[in-house]
């Protein structure tokens, strides 16, 4: 699957929120743009942009599935059983195998016991980072490609802050219209 993305595009849909006390929407930044890889090199064409004029930030989040290569070995796993949802997939749980820390996760994943793939992965950094209080994710692998499921969407919901300065926010990221290329 990695080989197949370095030469392939697709469009990433943001929308991200800013929430109050109360989980009231404060504020709504929305992006659009199409995303290309070509050998491993990313190229962006930005779309559309919308928000509150000065609001607009980047967010940066390296969060990594506990299923990468190099994330496994810093994980125990242990088989749940079937998915409520779908008897034919499988929840796996994970957590760290050490000390937790922000490069751990705690979590579960649905998996396809035929093929391995992952369907859908919920989970959350097993220690915050400093003034965070809360960072929940869950990535879906609903776009069909030639190589099995891809990321489809991403969600994360966060919380946190310092002593009355508190945040809350949703950010929703939707990829879709992949295309692949032959390699050059």
């Amino acid at each position: 699957m990695a080989k197949l993305l370095e030469n392939s595009s697709h469009t990433t849909a943001t929308r991200a929120e800013e929430l109050d006390k109360k989980g009231k929407v404060e504020s709504v930044t929305e992006s659009l743009e199409r995303v290309t890889l070509r050998g491993g090199k990313k190229k962006k064409r930005a779309g559309a942009k919308a928000g509150p004029p000065g609001k607009e930030r980047s967010i940066k989040i390296g969060a990594k599935s506990p299923f990468e290569a190099g994330e496994q070995s810093k994980h125990r796993f242990t088989l749940v059983g079937a998915d409520p949802s779908d008897p034919n997939r499988l929840t796996i749980r994970f957590e760290p195998k050490g000390k937790p820390s922000q490069e751990t996760s705690v979590g579960e994943a649905v998996v396809d016991p035929e093929t391995g793939a992952i369907v859908r992965l919920r989970f959350r950094p097993a220690d915050n980072p400093t003034f965070v209080d809360r960072m929940d994710f869950q990535m879906e692998y609903g776009a069909t490609t030639p190589e099995g499921p891809a990321l489809s969407r991403v969600t994360i919901e966060g919380a946190g802050g310092i002593l009355f300065v508190k945040k809350r926010m949703k950010m929703t990221v939707t990829l879709s219209d992949y295309e692949f290329a032959a390699p050059r």
